[in-house]
This record gives structure tokens, C-alpha cells and sequence, in this order.
């Protein structure tokens, strides 16, 4: 096959593709190495990987009917898969005496069984010291999502990948 006979079968086989038919072999096609296209048209949406068992909304519960200081525990899993901690409060008369500690580790402790990683951003909404708070998270492992260990799939300002 000459130069130009190959290049014909791949347009044809790329307009196949464009026009919704076989898109698998347009993705080898237009994709040969997972980047974006070479050629116009639309990319086929990227199957996810499937979600591990749910296993945060018992745990929230669990949590909520076990401490009732506790005010707020809101987990959630963005696009990627990442266990995402965007809030927990626990009443002010019952700071200090360990509560949000005990809560972190079992928290973390079932994320690890599970290999979830977890990611939060500190915030002083509720009045609280963002320093201070820091401080905090990474006495479990949390570390800045930033720089060249920086983790692009989540938009979080700390990360904790699982622990073994």
C-alpha cells in the first residue's frame, strides 16, 4: 500500500467515526495515544471507572447517631473517584475534648480499607484558624495540593491518599 492509499483509509475510517459509526475505531484512529484529537471531530466520552462501594453515607450516620456534639459531617466523591470532606462541625460547648479526632480516624481508617483518597480545603467559616486547622489535617497525613506532587483531579487545597 502506498503513502496515499494509507492515508485515504484512515480519512475514511476517521468520517466513519465522525459520523457516529464505530467509534472505537475512531478512537484508535484519532486517539493513538489518549490525547486529544488529531483530526476534527467529536471525542467519544471517556468511560469512568466504576465507583467503589458506597460506604460514606452509613458512616455519616453512624457518626451523627454516635456523637450528638457532632453538628455537620458532609462527605462527598467528585468525578475522579475522591472522597471530598467539605464539612465538619462539631458544637462549640464540646471542641477540645477529642471528638473531630476521633471522627478523623475512623474516617480515615475506613477510606484506607476502602483505598479512597481524601481531600478537603481548610476554611475559616465557622470561625476557626486556617493555620491552626491545617496544622491539624496534616497531623493525619494531609499534605498541600500544590506544586509538582499536586493532584489535578480535585480543585481541594489538601490531599491524603490511602495509607496502608
Amino acid at each position: 500500500m502506498t503513502s496515499g492509499e494509507g492515508i485515504t483509509v484512515f480519512l475514511f475510517i476517521a468520517i466513519l467515526g465522525m459520523l457516529g459509526r464505530y467509534p472505537y475505531v475512531i478512537d484508535a484512529a484519532l486517539y493513538p495515544l489518549g490525547g486529544g484529537p488529531i483530526i476534527g471531530g467529536k471525542r467519544r466520552r471517556e468511560e469512568r471507572p466504576p465507583m467503589p462501594s458506597d460506604w460514606m453515607s452509613p458512616f455519616v450516620k453512624a457518626q451523627m447517631d454516635r456523637y450528638e456534639s457532632l453538628e455537620a459531617l458532609t462527605l462527598t466523591r467528585n468525578r475522579a473517584g475522591i472522597v471530598i470532606l467539605s464539612h465538619i462541625q462539631v458544637s462549640e460547648s464540646e471542641r477540645g475534648n477529642g471528638i473531630g479526632n476521633q471522627i478523623m480516624r475512623s474516617l480515615l481508617e475506613l477510606a484506607d480499607a476502602h483505598g479512597d483518597t481524601v481531600a478537603l480545603t481548610p476554611s475559616n467559616q465557622f470561625g476557626r484558624n486556617v493555620r491552626r486547622l491545617k496544622s491539624w489535617y496534616r497531623s493525619f497525613g494531609f499534605r498541600p495540593n500544590t506544586g509538582r506532587r499536586r493532584d489535578c483531579s480535585t480543585w481541594e487545597a489538601m490531599i491524603r491518599p490511602p495509607q496502608s
